[in-house]
């Protein structure tokens, strides 16, 4: 029976350098200033604080609390918490991040939280119920802080892995002998033309990846290859039939009359033909 493989303590930082190093590498011309300056202030930090990074990206989410990072390998963990909030890794809190925290928080925090106010509620009621009531007594936790950068890291994990990516775990496998070491690299060759096809392709998948009904479609950039432009029609469709669904009907077609391809122009003409049979069929009646 083979020994089960133990992995050097500090492993997942040789990791994400290299994963770094490969992305300058093949992906240079990919790059705006804020990305260069990402990597250069990546390396000039200590290697507790690098450390301390790497294991925040891979763990699931952007919010934490401090005494939750506690790691065996890294010396000094408050110094590097100092050194990454310099550099912005990492930052406090602020108003926008209020949704998040409440998603964020389990339930014990949530009815402490309500509990300082003088609202009536039982403990028992759902997660989601106690949440509405959180959101009217909120204040931050003691202790918590935010991931920062994460736009520009996603956006290198993207080029890396073609798709949106949050986590390192597939480096975690080929070291464990799960996955061989050569068998993700056809998958990851540079997919694009250039910086802007690159750009408009990482825009959609996130917004596929962080759907939300909140879209401003003036500000979407054209699509530059097929599968960002499939990737542009499916958010317009299941934008569409949101709406459709709450009977907004003006507003879905607004999504629908933005689509140019199939099967999103077929449905324009579906809906249009509903809704004019119904405005027909109304106009009959009131005669």
């Amino acid at each position: 029976m083979p020994h089960p493989i133990e992995l050097p303590p500090r492993y997942y930082l040789s990791h994400f350098r290299e994963l770094l190093e490969d992305i300058t590498k093949r992906f240079q011309s990919f790059l705006r200033p804020v990305h260069l300056d990402f990597l250069k202030e990546f390396y000039g930090l200590s290697e507790d604080a690098q450390c301390l990074y790497v294991r925040m990206v891979n763990r699931k989410g952007a919010f934490f609390f401090k005494d939750s990072l506690s790691y065996q390998e890294i010396n000094n963990i408050p110094a590097g918490l100092i050194e990454l909030e310099k550099f912005g890794f990492i930052r406090m809190p602020v108003a926008r991040d209020v949704e998040g925290i409440i998603n964020f928080l389990p339930k014990d925090d949530l009815i402490a939280m309500i509990s300082s106010g003088t609202l009536d509620f039982r403990k028992s009621w759902s997660r989601e119920k106690l949440k509405e009531l959180a959101m009217l007594h909120f204040h931050v936790p003691d202790g918590l802080v935010v991931q920062g950068r994460t736009d520009q890291l996603q956006y290198l994990l993207f080029l890396f892995f073609g798709k949106i990516q949050e986590s390192l775990t597939l480096y975690t496998l080929r070291d464990l002998g799960i996955r061989k070491a050569n068998s993700y690299q056809g998958s990851m060759k540079a997919k694009f033309k250039s910086l802007e096809e690159a750009e408009a392709h990482y825009f959609y998948a996130r917004l596929n990846h962080e759907f939300c009904l909140q879209f401003d479609l003036t500000s979407w950039p054209i699509p530059l290859n097929t599968e960002s432009e499939m990737l542009r029609e499916g958010l317009l469709l299941r934008m569409a039939e949101h709406h459709k669904k709450d009977e907004n009907y003006e507003e879905a077609l607004s999504y629908l009359r933005g689509c140019v391809t199939h099967p999103g122009r077929e449905r324009l003409c579906r809906l249009l033909y509903q809704l004019t049979a119904r405005l027909n069929a109304r106009n009959y009646y009131a005669v």
